[in-house]
């Protein structure tokens, strides 16, 4: 029987309580029956005692007598004397008699005794066990040592008490096993449903170990289907840039068949110099407009156009630049034809084409071509009747005519380049 958790493989040692009673009532008569010895003992002893003064005196007596007198006194005296002695046995008979039913009482109150230690000790070794076994809420009751009996009572019915809550723990956790079992089944046939939607059949009310085999089957399959796809997705992946390359090389094929007819290669061609070109030329505005203009071409048209970034980048024609900006685009442009179509020319003129600059725009040219002389590693010859342009040439060579014919002279001092 389970007591607060724990089994109890068997009840205690105990005699019933009908034999503690009996053996309590047993224990009182022997202890009773021993006082009454102990006290005849005592009432022997002294009796004897006295018989024995009585013959020592009457011994001294019948010593101090001088001489036989009167023969019927003698005999009475005699007589008493025999009558003492066998009082005197009697009362040693009664002493040896008390002493043996003193002897047995107290052997049998020790027994008696001795049982009741035993009872106890066996009553202390239940309540010690029951004690480790029972529930810290509800201990066993404390002995009382003045009654075995109640003592027993107690234990047993604390006993019966535990029993019955064990009882009802078992029977508490019966019924959550069973809800556990419930749901454990629940659980296997939404795992059972699980796995047949993924293709996974397991047998009917299938052990852990049999669900765990059917689920690495169907793993080991999924994983080989899975690399077949991947193999298959890399051939595809192949394919795919195998069939890119022969659709570019048809494009490549197309483009060309149409270049190469009679007036469209010509064409091609053109426009295939002009944007490496304007491209040239656009980073050669880019540095003498401080970063502010690009060159393009139009999507359409094929024109020039400038892409003006102090205005967010807006493309626009590039007719509608200044006078200063169009020779700066003018000149980019030139230069960039120079490098295409001269490779290795160390120098570069430019003839007239300022006279009709007013003085700002004739400052911006300048400007573009002291810093285009201080970044180039050619030469930069400039032809020009405007003073002002002139005067800002660092190298100069004046032309003078009089009557005698022209005459050239060399003026300004060297610095870098020449220019």
């Amino acid at each position: 029987m389970p007591v607060c958790h724990h089994p109890v493989a068997e009840l205690p040692l105990h005699r019933s309580p009908a034999d503690m009673r009996t053996a309590d009532r047993a224990l009182a008569q022997a202890r009773e029956r021993a006082q009454r010895a102990q006290a005849a003992h005592a009432k022997a002893e002294t009796s004897a005692a006295m018989l024995a003064r009585q013959a020592e005196r009457m011994e001294s007596e019948l010593a101090a007598l001088p001489a036989p007198g009167d023969r019927a006194e003698l005999e009475a005296r005699l007589a008493a004397i025999a009558k003492a002695d066998s009082v005197a046995g009697e009362a040693r008979s009664a002493v040896r008699a008390a002493r043996g039913r003193l002897q047995r009482a107290r052997d049998h109150a020790g027994q008696v005794e001795r049982q009741e230690a035993s009872a106890w000790q066996a009553l202390e070794s239940a309540r010690d066990r029951l004690l480790v076994s029972g529930a810290p809420d509800d201990p066993p009751p404390p002995l009382i040592r003045d009654d075995l009996h109640r003592a027993w009572e107690e234990l047993l019915g604390w006993r019966d008490r535990a029993a019955q809550a064990a009882r009802a723990a078992l029977a508490e956790r019966e019924r959550a096993l069973a809800e556990a079992r419930d749901r454990l089944a629940a659980d296997r046939r939404r795992l059972a449903e699980r796995l047949a939607g993924h293709g996974v059949v397991a047998p009917r009310e299938a052990s852990p170990d049999q669900l765990g085999a059917a689920v690495a089957g169907a793993l080991a399959r999924a994983e080989s289907d899975l690399e077949r796809l991947r193999e298959e997705r890399r051939r595809a992946a192949d394919l795919e840039n195998r069939v890119a390359m022969k659709e570019h090389e048809a494009k490549v094929a197309h483009e060309l068949a149409l270049r190469l007819r009679a007036n469209a290669f010509e064409r091609w061609l053109c426009a295939e110099a002009l944007a490496v070109l304007v491209a040239a030329a656009s980073e050669t505005l880019r540095e003498l407009s401080d970063g502010q203009y690009e060159l393009a071409l139009a999507d359409r048209t094929g024109d020039i156009e400038v892409i003006d970034f102090a205005e967010a980048g807006l493309r626009r024609s590039a007719r509608t630049l200044s006078g200063g900006e169009t020779f700066q685009a003018a000149l980019a442009l030139a230069l960039a034809l120079s490098g295409a179509v001269a490779k290795g020319l160390d120098s570069i003129f430019l003839d007239e084409g300022f006279g009709t600059l007013d003085p700002a725009t004739l400052d911006t040219v300048a400007t573009t071509l002291e810093r285009l002389a201080a970044g180039q590693d050619r030469m930069i010859g400039v032809v020009t009747h405007v003073p002002a342009l002139a005067e800002r040439v660092p190298v100069r060579f004046e032309v003078r005519r009089d009557g005698k014919g022209s005459h050239v002279t060399k003026t300004g001092i060297a610095s870098g380049a020449a220019s």
